[in-house]
């Protein structure tokens, strides 16, 4: 997955605290996006977006580029029949690597 918020780590001052807070915020926005932050980690996201503004640009980017990608990629449907298929072949050894 594209990680578009790890290019702000080039911007902006670079201190110590700085650039810590810059990966907690990163990691907890790319947890959130994939449902599995914590209450703790989407309350400070959500409080971080609300005031910073270059937060909230760089959270609605990540957000809007995962959504257009799940909507290009993930818009086929399978057939009903693939996960009978793959374990099968799994169980029978019948993979091709």
């Amino acid at each position: 997955m594209f990680n578009f918020i790890s290019k702000w780590f080039h911007t902006g001052t670079n201190t110590a605290k700085s650039i810590e807070d810059k990966k907690k915020f990163q990691e907890a926005v790319y947890l959130m996006l994939d449902g599995e932050a914590s209450p703790e980690q989407q309350k400070f996201v959500m409080e971080k977006i609300k005031c910073c503004q270059y937060s909230n640009s760089k959270y609605e980017l990540e957000k809007c580029l995962r959504d257009k990608l799940k909507a290009l990629y993930c818009s086929k449907d399978a057939p009903n029949n693939m996960e009978q298929v793959i374990l099968q072949k799994i169980t029978t050894g019948q993979v091709n690597l």
